[in-house]
């Protein structure tokens, strides 16, 4: 076979490295110096010379201050407005947040290449576009948060709508810690602004109509009241019914002029597009990227080594969300190379199940407690600490038989079991990672204070560009369906480690 660098000169090759690695990363950014460029691409200074020396022929790049320094774009384009263009690229994708002050001028001007000049005049059009504000001596993002009393914003402060199901997905929202990151940006955003959130149902609650609005009538009338002080609304709900849905979106939007916004905070109704739904460019769909999160939990432990991964179920029957992540991990492990293998067993022991919705240091004891009367066992104390971990192991042949199996890892379904995994580990003398490793989902707040690796679905920026949305001041990288995924990230906290012998039960701590 050929060689392809016989084919045209080494520094036209080093060229198109040179386009591929900056220029199409950055258009704006400023390159090493060429004898900095020539050790990165280990060729001579000659070499990387001409490549330049081709570029800028090209137009691909300005070379703006002697032949050691060079930078891309400028060239018969208007700087001030690539500057604009490039910060405000930032701002939507949140890079720059609302709320936080820019990076210093000079640290621009180095960045781009440009004079202080040049980026006070992008900066001043920002400003003039309300993207961003003066905070003192520093630019800041977003507009400059509005005045009102120390009691928070009142009656007379502009508003958004939440709309939930019912009652109970009401208070689970706002009660629980799967929801926390999502709600807490929305609310703390919101409240920057003076912007008041309020509470439509769905369905009539329980206690009446007297304190809570309910009905789309109600959500209508709510709506006229509020006249120009209304901003938009979002649905969080589990399973919305589609014509109800739509007439819903409708009402809120106010006919396609303001924002309205779905939570598919479970990844369950992708179908809920613009499209499908037959609704303008102000819907948009918020939602976690499953696919996405269990993609990095699965490439995590794969890249430590592990071959054979256990995702064990509840024997009562798993939640609708928790069956189709089983199948998500069996379906992606088939396209992982080297490809693992997916086990699964019945939790069918009575102590695994507590049916917590809120999470407290008693329900570690409570737990603690029926694992080891299960067992037959006491807590470990000097000298008796093998023989309670071999009770706990004997009482619990649901994730023993994983390990016999060949399982070096547990993929818990959520936080809350994966919590359950470590102390039951605790319990069974299993160390954790060096002999069993263990990922879990959701990266909930409890989940700060324990040794467990789990996947952050990206929550809390969505809540942020939800609330921004309905602001109105930064706008939203959605697309052409008005989906914006959550970005998902693994959070090591050291309960993976590369894997090692599994299957011996019988090992017990140092």
């Amino acid at each position: 076979m050929n060689n392809p660098l016989q084919d045209r000169p080494l520094h036209e090759h080093i060229a198109e490295r040179v386009r591929s690695d900056y220029l199409e990363v950055d258009a704006q950014i400023r390159l090493p110096s060429i004898d900095e460029l020539a050790r990165w691409y280990h060729v001579s200074y000659m070499t990387m010379w001409k490549a330049i020396d081709r570029l800028t022929r090209e137009g691909s790049i300005d070379r703006r201050q002697g032949r050691r320094s060079v930078a891309f774009g400028g060239r018969g384009e208007d700087a001030p407005s690539l500057i604009e263009s490039a910060i405000a690229a930032g701002i939507e994708n949140g890079t720059y947040q609302a709320g936080v002050p820019l990076p210093k001028i000079s640290w621009f001007t180095a960045k781009y290449a440009v004079s202080r000049n040049t980026v006070s005049h992008a900066l001043s059009e920002l400003s003039n576009k309300n993207s961003i504000h003066k905070a003192g001596r520093q630019w800041t993002v977003g507009p400059a948060p509005m005045r009102f009393p120390s009691r928070g914003p009142g009656r007379d402060s502009p508003a958004a709508i939440l709309v939930f199901a019912d009652e109970f997905s009401w208070l689970i929202a706002f009660n629980n810690a799967f929801f926390a990151g999502f709600i807490g940006a929305l609310r703390t955003e919101l409240m920057k602004q003076g912007v008041r959130l309020s509470v439509v149902l769905r369905e009539r609650p329980l206690q009446g109509d007297r304190f809570i609005r309910w009905g789309l009538d109600a959500a209508r009338s709510y709506i006229g009241k509020l006249e120009t002080r209304y901003r938009g609304a979002l649905m969080i709900e589990v399973s919305p019914e589609r014509e109800g849905f739509i007439s819903w979106a409708r009402e809120l939007s106010c006919r396609g002029t303001l924002p309205v916004m779905y939570f598919d905070s479970a990844d369950d109704r992708p179908d809920f597009t613009r499209t499908n739904l037959s609704l303008g460019k102000g819907y948009f769909r918020l939602g976690l990227d499953e696919r996405s999160a269990v993609r990095r939990a699965l490439d995590h432990l794969v890249d430590l080594g592990h071959r054979t991964i256990g995702f064990p179920v509840f024997h009562s029957g798993m939640q609708p969300w928790a069956s189709k992540r089983l199948a998500l991990v069996r379906d992606l492990a088939h396209h992982l190379t080297p490809r693992p293998c997916i086990l699964s067993a019945e939790m069918a022991e009575p102590f695994w199940d507590t049916g917590l919705l809120v999470f407290s240091p008693q329900d570690i004891i409570r737990f603690s407690e029926r694992l080891y009367a299960h067992s037959g066992a006491h807590a470990p104390r000097a000298g008796a600490a093998v023989s309670a971990h071999r009770a706990v192991r004997a009482a619990t042949p649901s994730l023993v038989s994983l390990l016999d199996k060949g399982a070096t890892a547990l993929l818990a379904m959520n936080d809350r079991v994966g919590f359950q995994y470590l102390w039951w580990a605790d319990a069974a003398g299993i160390e954790v990672p060096r002999h069993l490793s263990i990922a879990a989902f959701d990266n909930v707040g409890e989940s700060e204070a324990l040794p467990l690796t789990t996947v952050d679905f990206g929550f809390a920026r969505l809540g942020y560009l939800a609330a921004h949305i309905l602001i109105g001041d930064i706008p939203a990288k959605a697309d052409d369906e008005g989906n914006i995924p959550g970005i998902c990230t693994l959070i090591d906290r050291g309960s993976v480690g590369r894997a090692g012998p599994a299957g011996d039960v019988e090992r017990t701590p140092k």
